[in-house]
């Protein structure tokens, strides 16, 4: 959502995140003590909240106690849908790769969503129960993808979401050979950042080559983008 300015991963951040004319937002989830798929980061409150409890600890009704500033709370994945726009679903831990995909599939919103995750095993099991699901693999290491070819075919993956880092690890040439590389076997390339500034320094350069950049703050990469309002 937009997170430079509200409180990440809550209602309040995507729907201004919407508002200023962003697509959609990426968010987190994971699962509570008690099974609910819920949107939080970490794997416990303390950064967020001051709270030093895991998620996995709590039910989702003690989560609910919990503040986040600007009266926000941590929302569930089923609320989080309600906002609109796309999502991009990051799945943190396994075990909440199914729970979110039944909210997903409940909601009527398997056509606004893509699930992404550094875990196989999530994309696995994601796959394996939905042939509509979109799916995308989350990379740090942008050094070795020759798995990709191998891993699409498995997986029939919709995207590759890679940091903006990659181009001061590999240089732009190289890394522009790994969005080639990614494209040719038909997959769209997702750019998201540790450091955002670097991400809108280098994205307009590289708007051609991918579908989407995941920013902190819309408004600010729209601007730089030079596009305004969302498209599709």
């Amino acid at each position: 959502g937009y997170s430079s300015a509200y409180p990440e991963n809550t209602l309040l951040s995507f729907e201004e995140a919407l508002r200023s004319g962003a697509d959609g937002s990426e968010l987190d989830v994971r699962l509570t003590k008690d099974g609910k798929a819920v949107v939080l980061h970490d794997e416990t409150l303390s950064r967020v909240a001051g709270v030093e409890r895991r998620v996995d600890e709590l039910t989702f009704e003690e989560l609910r106690g919990v503040r986040l500033g600007m009266g926000q709370r941590v929302p569930s994945l089923k609320e989080a849908l309600g906002v609109g726009g796309l999502l991009n679903v990051e799945v943190k831990v396994v075990e909440a790769a199914i729970p979110s995909l039944k909210v997903v599939v409940d909601g009527g919103a398997l056509d606004r969503v893509l699930f992404s995750s550094f875990s196989l095993e999530a994309l696995r099991l994601i796959r394996a129960a939905s042939k509509r699901a979109r799916i995308g693999l989350l990379t740090q290491d942008v050094r070795s993808l020759s798995y990709l070819p191998r891993l699409n075919e498995e997986l029939g993956l919709y995207s590759l979401n890679l940091p903006i880092e990659g181009i001061l690890v590999l240089g732009l040439e190289r890394f522009l050979k790994v969005l080639s590389e990614a494209s040719d076997l038909g997959l769209k390339v997702i750019l998201w950042p540790f450091n955002d500034d670097l991400l809108q320094a280098w994205a307009p350069k590289l708007a051609g080559m991918v579908k989407a950049v995941i920013t902190d703050d819309p408004p600010r990469m729209i601007k730089s983008l030079g596009r305004r309002g969302p498209t599709h």
